[in-house]
């Protein structure tokens, strides 16, 4: 009932993340076509640029999306695990030594005793 309760959060960081990953996916393509193209230029001007900007695309375009997706999964499991903390702070009160301390303040959960509260004081 996860993804249920938090519908309205789901979409938006799908909505947020289709836009980052467009705009991910432009850039890292635009980069490789253009960084080919002055390779190409540099080692052979006088070679025909048609056919190797061609690659240079295909190999942004699975370049990107394989990067991307690993983003959208880090994404994706840090929300479904903050939501989950979020949810069960109650249940985890004392025994939260897996979430890490910047989350802490986030979540509105004391420090461990044990656990190094370094990290909170410095911010």
């Amino acid at each position: 009932f996860l993804i249920l309760n938090n519908a309205l959060r789901f979409g938006a960081v799908a909505l947020l993340g289709s836009v980052i990953n467009f705009v991910g996916y432009v850039f890292i393509i635009a980069a490789t076509v253009g960084l080919g193209y002055l390779y190409l230029l540099g080692m052979h001007p006088e070679a025909l640029p048609i056919f190797p900007i061609i690659s240079y695309v295909v190999c942004g375009y699975v370049v990107s999306r394989l990067t991307l997706n690993v983003f959208g999964l880090a994404v994706s499991t840090f929300q479904q695990c903050f939501l989950l903390c979020e949810e069960e702070k109650d249940k985890i009160e004392g025994h939260h030594d897996f979430v890490p301390t910047q989350m802490l303040r986030i979540l509105q959960l004391k420090p461990i005793e044990n656990q190094n509260t370094a990290d909170l004081e410095k911010e």
